[in-house]
């Protein structure tokens, strides 16, 4: 029943939302974020083979979603932020999707390189974003961190220096919640 809902919530979104042309194409980080979170609807609809025929409509979107992304990259300004890792995040994913097509290759090169880049521009030495604000710490944590994990079941992998900059972010975190885990703003 919830694989229904869910499917046919994908399916109406491709259908009244074409590739680049509603407001829900204005903002790469948006883009990105979307195609990692169908991504992982995708992974709990292929546990049923009920719903592997209207996959393959969602996987050729997913696939203009990675091209969008990859032409619309939000790295254009003098500083990089967490538009811009959200646009390498979610096409870290789309690569995970595509992973034995070359441009899925493509894009899992480009976007580790530029995930160990960032965490270098990004992250001070202390582990706190240089945005200078806890949510956007948070966020970037997030980011950076789901990341790493899909990295854990994926074939490539981050050096040491990104896991170790990774850590000092959590416990930066960690350090600045309360002992309710609210975060200050």
């Amino acid at each position: 029943k919830f694989l229904e809902i869910i499917i046919s919530q994908i399916e109406d979104f491709i259908k009244s939302n074409p590739i680049g042309y509603t407001i829900n194409w204005t903002c790469t980080m948006d883009v990105a974020i979307r195609a990692a979170n169908i991504i992982v609807a995708c992974n709990y609809i292929l546990l049923s083979n009920r719903y592997k025929k209207r996959l393959i409509k969602i996987y050729r979107n997913l696939y203009l979603h990675g091209i969008f992304i990859f032409e619309n990259l939000e790295n254009n300004y003098e500083v990089t932020s967490n538009h811009y890792l959200s646009n390498l995040v979610g096409l870290l994913y789309l690569s995970n999707l595509f992973k034995n097509k070359s441009f899925g290759k493509k894009w899992e090169n480009f976007c580790v390189s530029e995930l160990e880049s960032e965490i270098n521009k990004q992250i001070n030495q202390d582990g706190s974003d240089y945005e200078s604000s806890l949510p956007y710490h948070k966020l970037v944590t997030e980011l950076f961190l789901s990341a790493y994990r899909l990295s854990l079941n994926s074939n490539f992998k981050f050096s040491n220096n990104f896991i170790k900059k990774l850590r000092k972010m959590i416990t930066f975190l960690s350090n600045t919640c309360s002992h309710s885990n609210n975060l200050p703003q």
